[in-house]
């Protein structure tokens, strides 16, 4: 019987209802106030300040910075002036350093400075906690100024800290020998940090550390700063002269010299003869680390160079040998030591592996905010003191089975819906869960045969063998009873055999302890587990009830599920307009209860098409109710449409926009077509094509040739998070090249297909790709051509360029000249290489 009760939540898992906060102030007249990321419900709900990208201030905001901040002259350097708040800067709520870069100021060329401008946007998204984080930027384009903001470390540069100590006496040295085998250390993880590239980023090299570049905070623990200089590179394992290692053990400035001799360029036994006596007093660390030092520098000019993961290494073994902490705090220190402004998580679940015995025995454990745990899979989070990789507890190592159920009529409609909750567990864009892609199944086509449950024990085997410890088990379609899960017309798949298979895999995988499931389906059962497997299971509706499916829309139960995940950073609240169920939804994490409270809401204000949905858990702790990030910040992609000759446009993508790189760009060719041209294609092959020749770029320097074009969404993401500015314009002629096709519109020339056929008949030219040999005579005849019909002089002008630019490519490839027809008269010429095999190319040339 259908039940209009809400089930009340396990008492495992009910969690007692939070005390309401005092109602919001007025806006106070301090326009930095607004950063505060509180969003204003019931309750004033605390959001982390930063997000993971750059914040972008105003005017004003620069202006009432510098009125409660302190300059000179010291603070002065190459790039611009620096300014240092004398109080928690409202809004960010610490004290932040201020950096101005004036292009008409100073010594350096404005193309250095803009470079400057360029590198530090870069370098923004590196998150570690031995670099100093960016946190806002403002680019004041008329004043030809721009400006960096960042947590500022209260003991200053580590220059003038070592020269401090070098007139002290020994109890009066402000960096012991502990204290200074400590930085080593930090700054050789943030070195290797930037070292190791991932599929987000590659690997970035500061160009500039010295110890004027290092930060100490209260407790001495040292940060990178300044990455004007810095440059990303494709290759990894680059070394680094760590001259600082040598200030730190001598005392001496980084231009000393000793018989003609640079500090960086001396021998071990010269480092250890001039070390610093009243640090060191001949300690026995010392001599290894000049080992270390002398090598550094060796390995500039040697094939074997050391690399930044064994220096990282090494000073670890020497801080453990002599008892020099990794990294130095106090008890009730409230904020994320990589972001430095974050509050850290409430929840104290710090990531570390309890099962992994060097993670468990950690003794100085890295606090960490949820923005940074969200955005590790950008940037891996590294535990200071056991060195170890902190994987998020939410898409670490989960896995899952995602199953469109067989219906005649409705089939797609479930398809569909299974293939839009991969795009939300998945997604980096909309980051609710992130779980790898590749730990993710889905069974939604070619189902309806007789082997589909067979296709199912796959999918449970796959997966079985990887190290997966959560399932997230999704089955959307028919379900009876007594058969089961309906795969296909007559193939069915029970659910006490989906529990034998989790049980099984628990069994012989101990490290499998966690089941999330949602079953859209009628009369759905709980999961019979083992008592030691976790189990949060949410139904559509109650065991004894049918569900709901409309046959065009879908699933309400799964749409409301996916728009819980999605909502807030999808720009928009709840599709039902005065739906109060965003509500529910208010802190860093999506929990169980959370969810819970957002579907019922539903049920309260009477939507017809939504039943009461039903709860199952089972062994589960707190940290095991978080579900899914809560992404409270909306994401919305600006490029600038630099289209050949015309004025630049603003065009926005959200992310609902589109599933995947290619959808993107379709969307973008859309909009381009219509401002443009002002067509609309539809969907056919002409647009596809014409998506082709579009490039999505960002500046990677001051340079014209400093561009990197954006070729995937984990890319676009990353320019996206460092506030980069995204052009999106035609591939330019010079840059055609395999998979990068070129291309230009031309009107009012219905005849250019036939014109383009007729030269190559003339030429005996069969093959549709031309080699460079064909390409020149094509070029010949179209020359002649010209003269008489001068419609055709800008499709001449691409053919020319092609020539003049693409003969390295064309040696091991071939030229496809394609047309496509995108209006009545509008034709599009679609130009693209095809490589070919080496001895192939030399027969037909």
């Amino acid at each position: 019987m259908e039940t209009n009760e809400t089930p009340e939540l396990p008492a495992a898992t009910r969690s007692p209802p939070e005390p309401p906060a005092a109602t919001r102030p007025p806006p106070a007249e301090n326009p930095l106030s607004s950063l505060d990321r509180s969003v204003v419900v019931v309750k004033t709900i605390q959001k982390d300040l930063h997000d993971g990208r750059l914040i972008e201030l105003n005017s004003i905001m620069i202006e009432q910075l510098k009125r409660i901040s302190k300059t000179d002259d010291k603070l002065k350097g190459g790039f611009g002036r620096v300014y240092i708040s004398n109080e928690r800067a409202p809004g960010f709520k610490i004290r932040v350093v201020l950096k101005e870069i004036e292009l008409q100021a100073g010594n350096l060329s404005q193309t250095q400075k803009l470079g400057s401008v360029t590198n530090e946007k870069i370098a923004s998204r590196l998150m570690h906690f031995g670099i100093v984080p960016l946190l806002a930027f403002h680019d004041d384009h008329l004043n030809r100024k721009y400006y960096f903001v960042s947590p500022y470390l209260e003991n200053g540069d580590l220059y003038e800290a070592i020269a401090a100590d070098r007139d002290r006496e020994e109890k009066d040295i402000q960096l012991p020998w502990k204290t200074r085998i400590k930085i080593m250390y930090q700054i050789a993880c943030a070195i290797d940090f930037m070292h190791t590239g991932n599929t987000f980023r590659r690997t970035v090299v500061h160009m500039d550390i010295k110890s004027k570049n290092i930060v100490l905070d209260t407790f001495y623990n040292a940060r990178l700063i300044d990455f004007g200089l810095a440059r990303e590179f494709k290759e990894d394992g680059a070394t680094s002269i760590i001259t600082i290692l040598l200030e730190l053990i001598t005392g001496l400035h980084a231009s000393t010299r000793v018989e003609g001799l640079e500090l960086r360029q001396w021998h071990k036994d010269l480092i250890v003869h001039s070390q610093q006596d009243s640090v060191w007093n001949k300690n026995a660390a010392v001599k290894k680390l000049a080992e270390i030092a002398a090598e550094c520098v060796a390995s500039v000019t040697i094939e074997t160079s050391i690399k930044s993961e064994q220096f990282r290494n090494i000073l670890k073994t020497i801080c453990r040998k002599h008892s020099a902490p990794e990294w130095e705090t106090k008890g009730g220190d409230t904020l994320c030591e990589i972001c430095l402004v974050n509050e850290v998580m409430k929840e104290r679940f710090d990531g570390h592996d309890l099962n992994l015995p060097v993670q468990a025995a950690c003794t100085r454990r890295i606090r960490i905010c949820c923005s940074c745990m969200r955005n590790s899979y950008i940037n891996p989070v590294k535990c200071h003191t056991c060195g170890e990789t902190i994987q998020p507890f939410i898409n670490a190592n989960w896995g899952a089975i995602l199953i469109a159920g067989y219906d005649e009529k409705a089939g797609e409609v479930l398809q569909d819906d299974i293939k839009k909750f991969k795009e939300v567990i998945t997604s980096k864009v909309l980051p609710a869960m992130c779980i790898n892609p590749q730990n993710v199944i889905i069974l939604v086509e070619n189902m309806d045969d007789i082997k589909a449950d067979e296709k199912l024990d796959k999918a449970f085997d796959d997966l079985s063998e990887k190290e997966i410890q959560t399932l997230l088990f999704v089955y959307s379609g028919h379900h009876d009873e007594i058969s089961g899960f309906q795969l296909s017309p007559n193939v069915y798949y029970h659910l006490d055999k989906v529990s034998k298979r989790l049980n099984k895999w628990n069994e012989e995988k101990p490290l499998f302890g966690k089941v999330v499931a949602f079953l859209d389906c009628c009369y759905p059962q709980q999961l019979n587990l083992n008592n030691s497997l976790k189990l949060i299971q949410f139904n559509a509706t109650s065991p004894t009830t049918t569900a709901d499916l409309d046959k065009e829309k879908g699933s309400p139960f799964l749409m409301y599920v996916m728009q819980a995940f999605t909502a807030r950073a999808n720009g928009k609240d709840c599709r039902h307009e005065g739906c109060k169920c965003c509500e529910h939804i208010v802190g860093n994490f999506i929990t169980l209860h959370d969810l819970w409270e957002y579907l019922n809401e539903h049920v309260k204000i009477g939507q017809l098409e939504f039943k009461t949905p039903y709860m199952n858990a089972a062994n589960i702790d707190l940290k095991d109710t978080i579900l899914a990030y809560n992404y409270d910040f909306e994401v919305k992609f600006e490029f600038t449409l630099q289209w050949l000759d015309l004025a630049p446009w603003k065009l926005y993508v959200l992310p609902m926009d589109f599933i995947d790189f290619k959808h993107l760009k379709l969307k973008i060719a859309k909009d381009i077509l219509r401002h443009v041209y002002a067509i609309n294609p539809g969907d056919c092959d002409a647009l596809s094509k014409f998506a082709e020749i579009i490039s999505l770029e960002i500046n990677t320097g001051p340079r014209t040739t400093h561009v990197q074009e954006i070729d995937k969404v984990e890319l676009l993401l990353l320019a996206w998070n460092s506030k980069r500015q995204l052009r999106c314009l035609a591939r330019l002629l010079p840059n055609v090249n395999v998979d990068k096709p070129v291309g230009r519109c031309f009107k009012n020339v219905p005849d250019i297909l036939a014109v383009h056929q007729d030269i190559l008949q003339k030429y005996n030219i069969t093959e549709h790709q031309l080699t460079l040999p064909n390409l020149r005579q094509y070029k010949q005849l179209l020359e002649k051509k010209i003269k008489a019909a001068r419609q055709y002089a800008d499709y001449m002008f691409v053919v020319d360029m092609l020539i003049n630019h693409a003969t390295t490519q064309l040696q091991n490839a071939r030229l496809e000249i394609s047309f496509f027809d995108l209006a009545t008269d509008l034709k599009l010429v679609h130009v693209n290489l095809v490589k070919t095999h080496d001895d192939q190319e030399v027969a037909m040339q």
